[in-house]
Order: C-alpha cells, then structure tokens, then sequence
C-alpha cells in the first residue's frame, strides 16, 4: 500500500506539473468521442489512464461531478462509461444548430480525490456524439408538385424541393431516384455539366435516373447540398398531356442505407421564362436579443426581368429549420424579416438559412439567397449558481450533511458560478455574505471561461454540533454588467454530530431513603443522564454494576430503579452501587454515578431477651434496694422503634428494674432460711407506632450464708447401744443423725470420732455417720465406750456440733 500511494503521488504530482505547463487558455483536459444511440455500460475511456495516474488501490479516486445523465465512472479504476440513459445527437440542444458533426459535445467534469479527501482536483473533459444513421432522410410533403412549361427545350433543368436527414456525413442525403410510370428508370453514369450562370459551376452526382420525358440529376451546391434537378428530356404538349405523376426517392449513405419517396406531379404550363435575382447572395444583420415581436430586421428584395404573374415575387424560406420557423416571420409579399417569437442569444446566438425569391409563373422561378442573422447579448441573465456535491461530503436538494470533526479548510461543496449573458455582462464575481466559518476558493488555477467559474466552498473554522446544528450559508453573485445583475443561492450545511461527549448524570451521587419491607419491584429512584451529542450518539442506556447481585435492576431507558427483592434494615441498613450510562455512539462513551440507598426502618422487630429465662443468685441479708441482677433486651429496629421501657410484673412489688441498664433491684433483705425462690416476669415495651413488646421470666435463688448451727436429732446423749462381745468386724454400732438448716456447702456435713475410742476400735462415715466395729473385741475391750462424735458443715467458717454415743460391750 505504500508503493501505491507513493506511485500515486509521483503520479498526481506529474499530472500537476503537465497542467501548470499548458498554456492558460486551455480550457479541456480529456476527450473522447462516441457514436450515439449505444447501449448501457458501452467504455468512453479511462480517466485515470488519460490523466497519468495510477488507480486501482483505493488510495486515489474519481468521482463524476457532472455529466451524469449520461455517463458513470468507476470511482477506482476511472472507467468512463455510459449509463441507461439513450444518447440521441439530434435532440441533445446544444447541438440543435451545429452543422459540423465534430462540434457536437457534452461536457463532463470529474473529481480526482485524494486519501481521505486530503486533497481533491477537478478536470473537464469532453465526449464528441459522432452520428450514426438513426434518421431516415424524407421530403417536406409525400406530394410534391411541379409546374413545367410546355415547349421548354430538351435539356431544360427544373429544381426540385430537397429531403431533409437529420443525420450528418456520409448518414445524410447520398443520392436522389426518379421512378415513372411505376417502373424505375435505367441509371447511367454523368461528368459534370453547367447549370444557370447565377447558381456557379456545379458537381453532378455519379448516378441520375432518366426516363423518355424526363431525367433526374443531382448537383452539389456551393455550400454543400445535393440539389435535385429534373432535366427536360422530351417534347412536352400540354394540349397532349398536362401532367405527369413520379416517384422521386431519396438514400441516405449510412450502411445499411435508409430511403423514402414522394409522388412528383408534374404540371405542364405556359413558359415562364425568367427567374427572380436577389440584389445580394447572402444577406446579415444584427438583432438585439429579447426584441419584441414583429420587430423589423431588414427587407429582402429581388426583381423578376417578367412581367404579369410570371414577374410577381414572392418570398419564402429555403433551407431552414424549425426554429427558424419558429422564430422569424417573412413577409411574402415585401419580403420584410421580422421577429415572430423573441429570441433569447442564450439559446440561439446566430441564425443561418436561406430564403428563396419565387415568381408566379408557370412553373415558377426561384433565387435563392443566404441568410446570417446574429443575435446581440443583453444583460438580460442574472447569475446562475449552482451548488453541487463534491468527492464524499453528501450533498441533497441544498443540504450538506458535513460531520463536527472535519478539519479547517476541507472542500464541502462545489460551487458554479455562470452567466448566461456575454462579455462584461457576463462577468461574475461571487463570495459568501454573513458570519459563517465557510469561504470560496477557486477550483483550479487554470483561467477559463470568464462566464463560467468553479469555487470549491471551504470550512474556515471547526464546526461543533454540540454549539450549531446548522449553517445558510449564502453565496451572492454580482455580474459586470450595466446595471448589475445579482442572484443569490444557498446551502443548508447541517452539521453532523460526532459522538465526542459521554453521557453526564444530572448528579454524580444520589442518595435515597427507602423504607424496607417493600414490595418487589417497587421504583426506588429515577436517575436521568444527559447526552450533548444527537440522534444514536444521544441515545442513553442505563445499567447498574454487579456490586448489587440482582437486588435492584434499571430499565435501560427510562433510568427508573427498582427493587427485586424486600429489603430489611436489621440486615442490610446502606446500598451504594454505581450507575452506568452508555450512549448508542461509535465508539461507546460512558458516564457514571453513585446511587446510595439507605433502608428506612420500620417497627417490625419486637424487644429480644437475651434469653427466655433469667436466673440469678443472691446471697441472703443482702441489703435492701440492693442490685439482684441485670436482663438483656435488644431490639433490631432503630431510633424510636428500638427506645424501650422495662416493667416488672409482680404482686408483692418487691423488685424494682432501671429502663437504662435493665438493673433489678429488690426492697427487701433475702432469708433463705424463710424463702429460697422468687421468680417473676420483666416486660420490655418498644417506641414504635403501634408499639411491640416482648417478656422474660426472672428466677431469683437465695445463696445461703452458714448461719445455722447443725441439729443432733439421734442419738440423744443419754440413749447407749449394746455390743455383744462377739460381734464380728464391720459391725454397724449406731448411725448418728444430723441436720443443718442452711443449703450447699453450709449444709455439706462431715462426721469424725474426736474422743473416747482409744483403742481405735470404732470408725464412724464422715457422709453418712454409720459407726463400725473395725477391731476385734477383746476382753479388755469389754465395758463402757463413751465415744465423742463431731458433725462439722462445709461453710466458711465452719460450723461445728458434738454428741455422745454409749456403746456397751
């Protein structure tokens, strides 16, 4: 691709150099010719290959500017070719009046572009119609009547009315045939012969037709026509025959040769023996363009050596076309040339025809003289403008779609300026009117038609979108004539967006207060971004980031934000998640914002105990208005709905409870011994509206404190117990029983011998005070045993109590 381009380069800048070296006059740069009425897609040329570049990359292309009505070009190739449209040379109006087929032409211009329309050159060309045979020649009437004197001598020549074909060249008019009596006549071969002296030497065609009365020859004019003549070969007797009925046909040259025919009716009449003389062969004037009807041009005059109706002249046109006709009006009596329509020098800047004298003899004879009328400018035009697209910036009915990003001085539109007028009143000088950034610049700096001029219409300044949508960009053109004529056109320049702005929330952080224990699906906040850009780039969708796991959703359009799910403060009191707005451009931009929603509470948690039942324990004799223990309430809602109040629900209004700490306290001193267990209910009543409430059971234990002195019941110390002598070891003696008031630890008794067993025959259960015989007895054992029992508590200190058990053995 670089080769390419740097061919192309070398290439463009060659042809540049070619065009700077030609003289200034030069006016085209391409031609080519072509035959019309050809089909579609038929080649013209390639305009690349005409112009020295090199195509086919891409890089560099074409583009045809004008021309298109009849003609496409390959934009990479340069191929010029022709389109659906018929070429039809005789009806194209610039070459209504053009007698030498290789003036006949239709203009075109195309547009050599750069990459990227970095730089764009516009070349002018030409294709020459050449014609083809499309036309048949045929005659102004399919009867075509002549008066021919009887008794004229044999070799007398008549002139007979001429065919017209629109074709040119070797397609018009070849040759001319007689046929009489419905039978051809034989053709032989002619030198050349002298016609009448006024008429000059003349050139016979190669083939004539002639029969026993009468002999078709054809002559060449002076300026270029085949002449028909019929050549008297016979006696004519009118008293015998007064007339004669031919065919006369007329072949054109083209391959295969086109031909028509007319009936000739040859009147015999009396001789008419001298014809008109016209004072001047060719006549020319001078007609101010726009003159008014039955303006006067000049008078044609001619006299007849007759007299009678043979010297009688009257005037008509000769060979003239239809817009002759149509234009001029010929008096035939006085032969004045006036104006029939007004002639605008636009359409015709000169009339050639000619115009025949004509007698009223029998037959009648004729001169014939050439008419030049040329038509004078007036500034009658205003400029024309004309505004057309160039290379890719779009351009429709006066509307140019041009994008924000274009840089300064890139070409929007190509502008022609024109006057149809001529010379001074044909000069323009144009240029833009207002506060716009667009200004001219001439298309080439090759000088061309001063009628004719080509702007390339410029930015001047960056365009925005985002600060003007849209441009009137007014040219106003001013011609040198005097007076001046002005015309002025416009073009929309619609300024196309380009997507440079991302989308701008209206906040970047939204917080929102939402009470929970919503329905799904409720609208939680609208969130709205802004786009300064248009149309696809403006276009916004909205979309949440995957921090919020499906709990909220957005529509993508209105920006509207919903809950899924039902919210609960107690579990999730903040959500803070990021909006993303993306537009439609190319490429994406997007925006974004902060969405904080803070879950309002609602008073649906009733007061929580910490548990169910709470116990406490309390030594006995403690003080009264002592604290007995603490309950733990907790409440999930929050702000009023978790204040709470506590109560104490009691019948004997022996506790009190502190609503900050949840302290109890109780008015009275503990006595285990009296009462071991309190249990009551404690309320906790919120300040939500309506409010909630919630209970626990309280269970207070009284600690006893080892204030009791144990109780001996058995055995008393005056009761004794009888041990046979032979009582075996292990054998139960007496079980002391004791008691304590008090509980645990202070009720925990212990029992042990502490006197009168000094021979260790005795041992006594420190749990359950049974007394054993753990020796033998003896002889000496035999007698009174006093023993000394102590029951001692577990409390700190401890208490103590003795007894005496008797034992006899």
């Amino acid at each position: 691709m670089r080769t390419t381009g740097a061919v192309n380069c070398i290439c463009y800048c060659w042809l540049l150099l070619q065009l700077l070296s030609q003289p200034a006059a030069a006016k085209q740069v391409l031609r080519y010719r072509l035959a019309e009425e050809g089909p579609a897609d038929v080649r013209v040329g390639n305009v690349a290959a005409d112009l020295g570049i090199v195509a086919g990359s891409g890089e560099v292309t074409f583009t045809l500017e004008s021309g298109s009505d009849y003609f496409k070009i390959d934009n990479i190739t340069g191929d010029l070719s022709t389109n659906e449209r018929r070429i039809d040379r005789e009806k194209l109006q610039q070459c209504q009046m053009i007698f030498d087929e290789n003036e006949c032409f239709i203009d075109f211009e195309v547009s050599v572009i750069g990459p990227a329309q970095s730089w764009v050159d516009l070349f002018e060309g030409k294709v020459i119609i050449l014609d083809i045979n499309d036309n048949t020649p045929s005659f102004p009437s399919p009867v075509l009547t002549l008066s021919v004197e009887e008794n004229r001598p044999i070799g007398t020549l008549y002139l007979l009315p001429t065919a017209t074909d629109r074709d040119f060249g070797r397609n018009g008019i070849e040759r001319y045939e007689l046929i009489q009596d419905g039978a051809e006549s034989s053709v032989r071969r002619l030198g050349s012969a002298s016609a009448d002296a006024h008429a000059g030497k003349r050139r016979f065609d190669d083939a004539q037709s002639r029969s026993s009365v009468f002999e078709l020859q054809v002559a060449d004019t002076t300026d270029g026509e085949k002449q028909p003549q019929l050549i008297i070969k016979g006696a004519l007797d009118r008293e015998q025959r007064d007339s004669y009925e031919l065919t006369l046909r007329v072949r054109d040259g083209g391959d295969p040769p086109r031909s028509s025919q007319a009936i000739l009716r040859v009147m015999i009449t009396d001789v008419n023996d001298n014809s008109p003389r016209f004072e001047k062969s060719v006549y020319e004037a001078d007609l101010p363009e726009n003159s008014s009807p039955g303006a006067p041009i000049l008078q044609l005059k001619a006299v007849d050596a007759d007299v009678g109706v043979n010297g009688q002249i009257e005037y008509v046109f000769g060979a003239a076309t239809e817009s002759v006709r149509r234009l001029l009006r010929l008096d035939e009596s006085t032969g004045w040339l006036s104006v029939l329509h007004r002639i605008d020098r636009e359409e015709v800047s000169q009339l050639r025809f000619t115009v025949m004298a004509r007698d009223r003899g029998q037959p009648p004879k004729t001169d014939k003289a050439t008419m030049i009328i040329n038509i004078k400018d007036e500034n009658d035009n205003v400029p024309n403008i004309d505004i057309r697209k160039i290379g890719r910036i779009f351009l429709r009915d006066g509307v140019a779609n041009v994008a924000e990003d274009v840089v300064v001085d890139t070409p929007i539109a190509l502008v022609q300026v024109s006057d149809r007028d001529k010379g001074p009143n044909g000069v323009v000088t144009c240029t833009v009117v207002g506060d716009v950034p667009f200004q001219l610049k001439p298309a080439s700096e090759i000088e061309g038609d001063m009628n004719k001029k080509k702007y390339f219409l410029h930015t001047s300044a960056p365009l925005d979108y985002e600060a003007v949508q849209e441009y009137n960009v007014v040219i106003v053109a001013v011609d040198s004539g005097s007076p001046s004529l002005s015309s002025n056109n416009s073009l929309i320049v619609k300024v196309g967006d380009m997507n440079d702005n991302p989308p701008i929330f209206t906040k970047s952080t939204v917080e929102v207060l939402f009470p929970e224990n919503n329905a799904p699906g409720e609208r939680v906040a609208t969130v709205v971004a802004l786009d300064a850009d248009s149309g696809k780039n403006a276009e916004i969708a909205y979309s949440l980031d995957y921090s919020v796991n499906g709990i909220f959703s957005i529509d993508p359009d209105s920006g509207d934000i919903r809950v899924n799910t039902i919210l609960d403060r107690e579990q999730t009191e903040r959500y803070e998640f990021k909006v993303i707005a993306k537009d439609k451009g190319v490429p994406v931009l997007q925006g974004s914002a902060t969405v904080v929603v803070l879950v309002a509470d609602k008073n649906d948690n009733e007061p929580k105990f910490m548990q169910d039942v709470f116990t406490f324990y309390v030594k006995e004799n403690l003080q009264p208005n002592s604290p007995v223990g603490m309950v733990t309430v907790m409440d999930a809602d929050k702000g009023q709905n978790a204040e709470m109040s506590l109560f104490v629900e009691e019948e004997e209004d022996i506790f009190s409870i502190e609503n900050n700490t949840g302290t109890i306290f109780s008015t009275v001193a503990f006595d285990r011994e009296q009462k071991t267990t309190y249990s009551f209910r404690v309320k906790a009543v919120d300040g939500g509206d309506p409010p909630r409430s919630a209970t626990a059971t309280v269970s207070l234990f009284v600690m006893d404190e080892n204030d009791t002195r144990q109780q001996l019941p058995f055995p008393i110390n005056s009761s004794y117990t009888l041990l046979p002598p032979s009582s075996n070891v292990r054998t139960v003696v007496r079980t002391v029983i004791a008691t304590d008031a008090d509980t645990g630890a202070n009720a925990n008794l212990s029992f042990s011998i502490i006197g009168g067993n000094p021979f260790r025959l005795f041992e006594i259960d420190p749990v359950t005070g049974v007394i054993s015989l753990v020796s033998k007895l003896e002889q000496k054992h035999f007698g009174l045993h006093r023993l000394v029992v102590q029951v001692n508590d577990s409390g700190v200190p401890s208490q103590s109590t003795t007894t005496l058990v008797h034992v006899f053995s």
